[in-house]
């Protein structure tokens, strides 16, 4: 393996290539039978995109179902009628944004128990995010993504 990454073998030998397809696969892909649904709803507001799919599929993975509302106006219709377990809103929303839904979430009987996850680029510090309430868990977005998203699981009390 050494002669491989030290470019010592020659590649057109045919060795290479022998030694590096005798090297095992490498998954990403989880096995659907290992996951158990389980009845928790989690609710996303966010515009349809990567990200949106990518915090779905994560949150599916972990047997939540989830349903994604791309309107926070109509989203603060669904949440008070169908009360979901978890609630992961990105903090650019069009018309109110995720900062606003979180104090608003947080602010009425009706609805401040249920956990509440602000997706963003920034870290809790930065000034955008000082009107958050206590307890809004804050997920960023980019290497930090998977360790915040358990974390945030974790502070909601659903795992």
């Amino acid at each position: 393996m050494r002669d491989v990454v030290d470019g010592v073998l020659d590649p057109d030998d045919g060795k290479t290539a022998v030694i590096v397809r005798a090297l095992p696969a490498k998954h990403y892909a989880f096995d659907v039978k290992s996951v158990r649904i389980l009845d928790i709803e989690v609710m996303t507001i966010m515009a349809k995109g990567t990200a949106t799919r990518i915090v779905e599929n994560e949150l599916k993975a972990c047997g939540y179902r989830v349903n994604n509302v791309e309107n926070p106006f109509e989203a603060l219709e669904y949440i008070v009628r169908t009360k979901p377990d978890m609630i992961v809103a990105s903090s650019l929303l069009t018309g109110l944004s995720g900062v606003d839904l979180a104090c608003a979430m947080k602010a009425m009987p009706a609805t401040r128990d249920i956990p509440f996850v602000l997706f963003t680029s920034y870290d809790r510090e930065h000034s955008s995010l000082a009107p958050l309430p206590d307890g809004v868990s804050v997920v960023r977005k980019g290497k930090m993504f998977s360790e915040d998203l358990a974390e945030a699981i974790l502070a909601s009390g659903l795992a």
